[in-house]
């Protein structure tokens, strides 16, 4: 057990924050939290600009200079400082950190340091992502279900491939599979004035197909994956790009391909049979679509004609063709509070 003769005295007083509270001149400011010290006593310490009152980052903040005179009370007004001129002068609410001349050659790995506690405090006080884990089974409540007519229903299916629960539906003869949320969700959160906590929303599933080939892929009747306009059908989806944000698989059921506004993707080769995740991230400005964690198309989607969509997924077999089943993994959606 350490004893106290073995923990090191902490000098203090070495640094010493305060605000702007009056504004005298570019060169002269007073401050009442850093009023009441011997005059002189700040004489000769650096005043670092930490925090701007306007909370824009812009000049001076950041910057530093040494303090050529202190008294300790000027007209009521707090603590007196004169200074060699900021590249721009300070304005009352500015945070300052004086720093005492025995450590100023440290300034810089004192800012670092700053910094960095500075950036734990936001990672520690930011509110917890707000995750959405609203479609685990197959009720009514959550889903819009079509059933292919002549396959098989909409079923979870458990053990699928060695483990965890799917949702599968067995689609032929030109029957169409279809799932759609009653839920929806702001595919571009940051895009709502009032919405001052989310900045991206995310939506990730695990997919395996069985006979891909049989689906037309890349066109009208593909199957799809992602968010759409709530109250349009899959066909107007695809028609509409503004309205969809979303994975198909190409024409030759090879990969996958991304849809936006801006524009399809190139395919990303996969192999449809095997189990692939798929992931979309929502920002303002961007979609970024993953396949098995690998990023395959980084879109600027700025035309977004509503920012609230649906969860889709759809597959058709042609008249004739051999069945194909679709099985998808629960899809887990979530919102951020960090865009990155």
């Amino acid at each position: 057990m350490a004893t106290t003769s073995s923990i090191p005295e902490i000098m203090e007083g070495l640094v010493w924050a305060g605000r702007v509270t009056t504004k005298i001149s570019a060169t002269q400011f007073a401050s009442r939290d850093l009023a009441g010290f011997n005059d002189t006593h700040f004489k000769d310490w650096t005043v670092y600009v930490v925090h701007k009152a306007a909370n824009n980052g812009a000049a001076p903040q950041g910057e530093y200079v040494v303090c050529s005179a202190y008294t300790s009370q000027y007209l009521n007004l707090g603590g007196l400082f004169t200074h060699p001129a900021y590249t721009v002068p300070l304005e009352v609410g500015d945070k300052l950190y004086c720093i005492h001349p025995s450590i100023a050659n440290l300034t810089p790995y004192i800012l670092v340091i700053i910094a960095a506690i500075s950036g734990l405090h936001d990672d520690l006080t930011r509110p917890l992502p707000s995750f959405y884990d609203v479609c685990q089974i197959l009720d009514p409540l959550i889903w819009n279900k079509t059933d292919p007519p002549g396959g098989t229903a909409w079923a979870v299916t458990h053990g699928l491939g060695g483990s965890g629960s799917w949702f599968t539906a067995t689609s032929l003869n030109g029957g169409a599979a279809q799932l759609e949320t009653r839920d929806y969700w702001m595919a571009i959160p940051a895009l709502f004035g009032v919405n001052t906590v989310f900045k991206k929303l995310s939506a990730e599933v695990e997919l395996r197909l069985t006979n891909p080939t049989e689906i037309s892929g890349g066109l009208v009747g593909t199957w799809f994956w992602g968010f759409g306009k709530p109250g349009d059908n899959f066909s107007t989806r695809l028609l509409n790009p503004d309205d969809i944000i979303g994975f198909s698989i190409n024409g030759t059921a090879t990969g996958f391909i991304a849809y936006t506004n801006a524009g399809v993707s190139a395919a990303y080769l996969a192999t449809l049979t095997n189990v692939n995740k798929l992931k979309i991230e929502m920002t303002k400005d961007h979609v970024k679509f993953y396949v098995n964690e690998s990023l395959i198309a980084d879109q600027n989607h700025t035309a977004v004609t509503n920012p609230g969509k649906v969860l889709i997924s759809h597959h058709t077999t042609p008249l004739g063709g051999l069945a194909t089943q679709i099985a998808l993994g629960q899809p887990r959606i979530w919102y951020d509070d960090n865009p990155e």
